[in-house]
């Protein structure tokens, strides 16, 4: 069995690269950690890819780091949904989970080191105009997702790996869809 740690000491090991972001990102929960178990994983393709960051953010260009550093985002659990088709939503359903709005750039709360927070959920940029927010947000997801903050994961079956969501994204990569791909995930929420 492969294990694997991701986030508080992600910086040696990483090359970064991340477009989902966790639940806490788009409900009031307080997420900490991840892991991602592999029971079953398909002959090609389905590799997960995490990024850092805290180094991206340690990377920014300065004008680029000044705007992010003052803004809010409003993330939306059904914003990246929609983008792909997927808008049949009950007011019900639109109701459990709200948008919430959270600082673009924050520190981590053990290590202080600050953190940029693009998402894929975020539906609007405070302040911002729909058009401008949304074009901030994809060059943000551009510099974080650069090969230097990148940890590509190509899994087997028996491998384990955990991350710390307040510090990185992650996305799982394209396989073919018949095959199967069991990936058991357990989050923890934060203590305070």
């Amino acid at each position: 069995m492969k294990f694997h740690t991701i986030g508080n000491n992600f910086a040696a090991e990483v090359s970064g690269i991340d477009l989902k972001q966790d639940l806490g990102a788009f409900q009031n929960i307080p997420v900490a950690y991840s892991m991602l178990s592999a029971v079953v994983v398909p002959e090609h393709g389905g590799d997960t890819e995490w990024c850092d960051l805290r180094s991206a953010y340690e990377q920014l260009p300065d004008d680029l780091r000044q705007i992010a550093e003052t803004l809010v985002a409003v993330h939306s659990a059904f914003h990246s949904r929609r983008l792909l088709g997927d808008d049949q939503y009950t007011a019900d359903q639109l109701a459990k989970f709200p948008p919430v709005r959270r600082p673009l750039v924050y520190q981590h709360p053990f290590d202080g080191r600050k953190i940029v927070h693009p998402s894929v959920h975020i539906e609007s940029i405070d302040g911002m105009s729909v058009p401008e927010g949304r074009l901030l947000v994809a060059e943000l997801l551009e510099h974080v997702t650069q090969a230097a903050f990148v940890y590509r994961h190509s899994w087997q079956a028996g491998d384990y790996v955990m991350w710390d969501n307040r510090s990185t994204l992650h996305r799982g990569r394209r396989y073919d869809l018949q095959d199967r791909r069991d990936l058991r995930r357990t989050t923890t929420v934060e203590r305070h």
